[in-house]
């Protein structure tokens, strides 16, 4: 067993344990890298790292974790994968990764997903990937199967101010702004009124936004 895997395992049982969820360590090995390894197990894992649960924080470790769940088709995993690659989190910055990894998570009817493409597509400093009236489709489409939440309207902010549109841009972030501080998200509030005054500036955002790891549980 190399020293990657044995110091998985025991941070992996570390974190069962805590969860009454302990199995042998044959068991956790072949859920981990066996043929027909367990992505649910994999994410528990990632979550350690993520978090720093029972362990050190690390993200090179939880993206890397992350990665292979994703690899077998786990949403969840996707989504967060996005984020990491979108934020830089434990992983160069990379706005084609992210768009691949939302899409594919939104595509398996992950609502968090496509507005996060859409953050990609309104907001990416690489202009390749910007599409703001492809970003205003995505997330829209998600706030009319998950309502107007602040984050969501923060998106739809964005994508406008992309398109140009700075009146409706800054009409939308205001609401976000407002709904932001009805919930006690300040600290979300305050970044966003930065935003705002990019926009009053007739700029654009541009990159990620709220890159936390906290943000990113689920």
């Amino acid at each position: 067993m190399t020293a990657k895997m044995l110091l998985a395992l025991t941070i992996w049982a570390v974190v069962a344990h805590a969860s009454a969820q302990s199995p042998g360590t044959g068991i956790l090995e072949e859920r981990l890298f066996g043929p027909g390894s367990d992505p649910e197990t994999q994410v528990q894992l990632a979550e350690a790292f993520h978090f720093g649960l029972g362990t050190r924080r690390n993200l090179s470790a939880a993206f890397e974790w992350y990665a292979i769940a994703a690899d077998q088709g786990h949403v969840e995993a996707q989504n967060v994968l996005g984020m990491f690659y979108m934020g830089g989190l434990g992983v160069a910055e990379d706005c084609r990764s992210a768009l691949y990894w939302f899409e594919r998570a939104a595509a398996a009817g992950n609502v968090d997903a496509l507005n996060n493409a859409a953050w990609v597509l309104a907001t990416c400093p690489d202009e390749r990937y910007r599409d703001g009236r492809r970003a205003i489709e995505l997330v829209s489409a998600a706030i009319e199967k998950n309502g107007p939440q602040a984050a969501f309207q923060g998106t739809l902010a964005a994508a406008y101010a992309e398109t140009g549109d700075f009146i409706q841009a800054i009409e939308l972030i205001q609401y976000a702004i407002e709904s932001m501080l009805e919930e006690g998200k300040l600290e979300a509030a305050a970044e966003s009124e930065v935003v705002l005054e990019r926009f009053r500036n007739g700029q654009p955002w541009r990159g990620a936004l709220f890159i936390d790891p906290e943000d990113y549980r689920h």
